[in-house]
């Protein structure tokens, strides 16, 4: 019998899946810090949407080429697509509810995507998913509990700093698994 211990309940987080969404958190947190005026809010809450959508989506796409052990990228995919949905859906609606309804609804969906994550990461799902699901629980934390100004700022700065870490762990694990293949080459060799 497979234990959580063993690390083998959920499959790793892809190596190119965590560099794409470490790309798209990067370009948030740049499209944030450059954004001017008051609607900085708005423009967050929008720009997150579309990052947890594009993870989602992009949890689909992983599903569809493994089809290994599917209910975490089934939940996955969920979350990060009802994410999205939130804030895209109806973004003129958007502009009406964003500090009563919005900001709350984005925060409760980023301790979503980052619960799935994290418990994805206990049950073996490698470096990646701890990355990312700390991104989405603190992002979400700051929603739920913080300033519109430190939610703005803030933000731009978990997202940024997140995006950097997601791309020096796609990287490590991509150079891992590599070096990882080159080795069970060199064994099946000679």
């Amino acid at each position: 019998m497979r234990t959580l211990a063993e690390g083998t309940l959920a499959p790793p987080v892809p190596p190119w899946l965590i560099l794409v969404q470490g790309i798209a958190a990067v370009v948030v947190a740049v499209v944030q810090l450059t954004q001017p005026g008051v609607d900085n809010l708005l423009a967050m809450l929008a720009l997150l949407g579309g990052y947890w959508l594009l993870g989602g989506i992009l949890e689909l796409v992983d599903l569809a080429v493994h089809r290994q052990r599917w209910a975490w990228r089934l939940a996955g995919a969920a979350a990060g697509i009802a994410a999205g949905a939130v804030v895209l859906r109806e973004p003129l609606w958007s502009t009406l509810i964003v500090p009563p309804l919005l900001t709350p609804a984005m925060g409760w969906s980023g301790l979503a995507v980052g619960a799935v994550y994290l418990v994805r990461m206990l049950a073996g799902g490698g470096p990646g998913a701890l990355v990312l699901g700390t991104q989405s629980l603190v992002l979400g934390v700051m929603l739920l509990y913080a300033a519109p100004e430190v939610i703005v700022w803030g933000g731009a700065a978990v997202t940024g700093l997140g995006g950097l870490a997601a791309l020096v762990v796609a990287m490590r694990v991509r150079l891992t698994d590599a070096v990882e293949q080159a080795r069970r080459s060199r064994q099946l060799a000679g």
